[in-house]
């Protein structure tokens, strides 16, 4: 829960105004100060990379412009990740080539100096029928980085069944390509979104794996895509995945982890991202927050899914995950409002849960094991209540039950609120703060059976 005294600050390019700012991740400098990289598109539809330094108060003090080595009218340059050397104050940059006209993304390699000035600049996997994309870098020493992504190629040429891969390139300082790993051609994955390197020489990589939808090796193929763990060993191989809920009818293609932490005990991980399901009217794929722990041997131990009272017209795209100094963690991102059939709104989107992934208190401990046997198959708990602005509610049913419905009525016995959920197991953000106070009819329905709790708003 946050109250109102956050701040809000709007950027835009230091050139004045812009069609689109993207911020992709923040990093630390080498003074401890915060970072960020991106891409803009301006007022011409040319889109290059972007590098800020923002002072204690998260302003822009200095920004470094990019832009795609050749043919800046028909391809564009993104900056996904950066790290700057202590010593030179140099900045090691993670970026992506694209193609305006159909997408296609190379993976490349910047380095700059502190005013911006291009001292080496390197594009690797160049192949007609491969494309890849880098979603960050990391230091293993200071003459070696990780430059991590994923791929995909067309086997036999354009229209012929495309393979998606993991992938980590090994550079050095000045980019050249020390080595090459993807993942087996027998496992679909789809991209890493952030890589964390152990004590050990293992490697966690948040993403994605991807399953194709079709057996018969001469079509392209239709694939789905849960969010993913992995654990990779000191030699790179596949220890364990471990992936979170998704709905094979809703594929997004939005279904991945964004990030990853170790636990505060050190006895798990914790990743953050999102995961999808069709609206009501099976038209859209509607996005979810999710944060997903995996024990140590890639063993989920919970998942947990989020979602406004009108998530059926509502989607979330997280694109960062982070844990919070009280043990808690975040989600930032967007979120969009469809009105009809109108253009989506956005709105910045933040997300704050305690140790348990809980936006309810102690959700970690309900379970519907110890119901009596003549109760309905699922149990609830909201906070807080009273409320006055926004009401969570945590459903759990029991495995195997179907939709779960809920529907918040006024003391006339109108419907204010309601939503519909296939999960078993959800917590709704009910915005209430528009609603006369009063008290007010919680009623929750699972295959014909319900509950009801009594909530008063203020």
């Amino acid at each position: 829960m946050f109250d109102n005294n956050l701040e809000e600050i709007s950027y835009q390019s230091f050139g004045g105004y812009d069609l689109e700012t993207q911020v992709l991740k923040t990093f630390k400098t080498s003074s401890g100060q915060t970072g960020a990289v991106g891409l803009y598109r301006d007022t011409s539809n040319t889109v290059y990379g972007f590098l800020w330094e923002l002072d204690s108060s998260y302003v822009p003090t200095k920004e470094i412009a990019i832009y795609s080595k050749d043919h800046p009218e028909s391809y564009f340059l993104t900056i996904a990740g950066a790290y700057q050397d202590s010593q030179t104050k140099d900045y090691l940059l993670a970026t992506n080539d694209m193609y305006a006209g159909n997408g296609d993304s190379q993976a490349g390699f910047i380095r700059v100096d502190s005013s911006g000035n291009i001292l080496h600049r390197r594009l690797y996997l160049a192949n007609p029928n491969r494309f890849s994309g880098i979603y960050g870098i990391e230091a293993v020493h200071a003459n070696k980085f990780l430059l991590y992504g994923g791929e995909s190629k067309e086997v036999g040429g354009p229209g012929t069944p495309t393979d998606f891969r993991l992938m980590i390139l090994e550079v050095d300082s000045v980019g050249n390509l020390l080595d090459e790993w993807t993942s087996s051609i027998d496992e679909q994955y789809g991209y890493i979104r952030d890589l964390q390197l152990l004590d050990n020489g293992e490697l966690l990589l948040a993403g994605s794996v991807r399953v194709s939808l079709v057996t018969n090796p001469t079509e392209v193929h239709n694939f789905y895509q849960r969010p993913a763990l992995i654990k990779l060993d000191a030699d790179k191989n596949i220890v364990w995945t471990d992936t979170a809920y998704f709905d094979l009818e809703a594929n997004s293609g939005y279904d991945h982890f964004v990030g990853v932490s170790s636990t505060p005990d050190d006895n798990g991980y914790v990743t953050g991202g999102n995961t999808s399901v069709l609206n009501q009217d099976e038209t859209r794929s509607i996005t979810f927050p999710v944060l997903h722990h995996t024990d140590l041997d890639g063993n989920t131990v919970w998942s947990r899914r989020y979602a406004v009272n009108d998530h059926y017209r509502t989607t979330y795209r997280i694109y960062d995950f982070d844990p919070t100094p009280d043990g808690g963690y975040m989600l930032t991102g967007e979120v969009q409002f469809w009105l009809q059939d109108s253009v989506p709104l956005q709105q910045a989107y933040l997300l704050k849960t305690d140790a348990f992934g809980c936006v309810v208190p102690g959700c970690e401990l309900i379970s519907t094991n110890r119901l009596p046997a003549e109760a309905p198959p699922f149990a609830i708990k909201t906070y807080p209540n009273p409320v006055h602005d926004r009401l969570n509610l945590f459903i759990k049913t029991e495995p195997g039950a179907g939709q779960h419905y809920w529907e918040l009525f006024d003391a006339q016995g109108r419907s204010v609120r309601r939503a519909t959920g296939t999960s078993n197991e959800m917590s709704y953000l009910i915005q209430v703060d528009g609603l006369v106070a009063g008290v007010y009819q919680l009623r929750v329905m699972v295959d014909g059976r319900f509950r009801t709790e009594r909530v008063v708003i203020l």
